[in-house]
């Protein structure tokens, strides 16, 4: 078997394999196939990226694999094959509402009523390592620990390659994280207390102790402290349904 049918073995393999619970991949869009008109009669043609497979080499750091936008695009309609801009993708990709004095026969044949992504084409790659940036005072403690830090003459900047599952490992949450972490906490909790299920059960509490055998006392305080707790979660909800039947 040559070089190059192992190769095509190979990327044949990977290409029919199911993808491994530890894979992780990045996708780019590199076609659509687009219907224009109804359901009864329409057309179609096809948008493609004719950089296809060509900017993506084994070993080789390409950013810009990713920016399916900056590669050049065709149209493919029947004969006619035409130079396309992927900025127009919305405008003839997205659909559009019928024009009011046109109708549906019309429409069909080509306006851009209806036109619309009838099916999408992606390439994927595996997930790249990340770039992770490391602090000047940090360098020694990495490479003490093995990893290797290398130095961007550029961008006067230390950096490790780290893969992407592992790259928030010992990293410590920066102050925005933990601004938004506790925003978000507060949220959910505000939320679940705030809302007609929490209240609705402190109205079942009340229920029960007023209905309960207890001496008036103990009653009167756990009727006070539930009475006080139910009206602070009900002034505090953004909607009181609860208000009529307190009411």
């Amino acid at each position: 078997m040559t070089d190059e049918e192992k190769l095509a073995k190979k990327e044949a393999e990977d290409e029919a394999r199911e993808p491994e619970r530890d894979d992780c991949y990045e996708y780019k869009l590199v076609g659509v196939n687009v219907h224009s008109g109804t359901a009864n009669a329409g057309h179609y043609w096809s948008y493609i990226n004719t950089n296809r497979g060509t900017d993506e080499q084994e070993g080789v750091e390409n950013d810009s694999w990713i920016k399916t936008e900056q590669d050049p695009w065709m149209e493919y309609n029947d004969s006619r094959v035409s130079d396309w801009e992927f900025k127009d993708m919305r405008q003839r990709t997205f659909g559009n509402e019928q024009k009011a004095n046109q109708n549906a026969y019309f429409s069909s044949l080509g306006d851009s009523y209806g036109t619309s992504a009838y099916m999408l084409f992606y390439e994927r790659r595996v997930k790249k390592d990340i770039k992770v940036l490391v602090a000047d005072d940090q360098v020694e403690a990495n490479k003490s620990k093995g990893i290797t830090v290398e130095f961007d003459e550029e961008k006067k900047e230390h950096f490790k390659m780290v893969n992407y599952r592992k790259s928030a490992d010992g990293e410590l949450a920066n102050d925005f994280y933990k601004k938004v972490s506790d925003d978000n906490q507060k949220f959910t909790f505000e939320s679940n207390i705030y809302s007609t299920e929490f209240f609705d059960f402190i109205l079942q509490i009340l229920q029960s102790v007023a209905e309960s055998n207890v001496d008036d006392a103990t009653k009167m305080n756990g009727l006070n402290i539930g009475t006080k707790v139910g009206f602070e979660i009900l002034a505090r909800m953004a909607m009181n349904p609860g208000i009529d039947r307190v009411a």
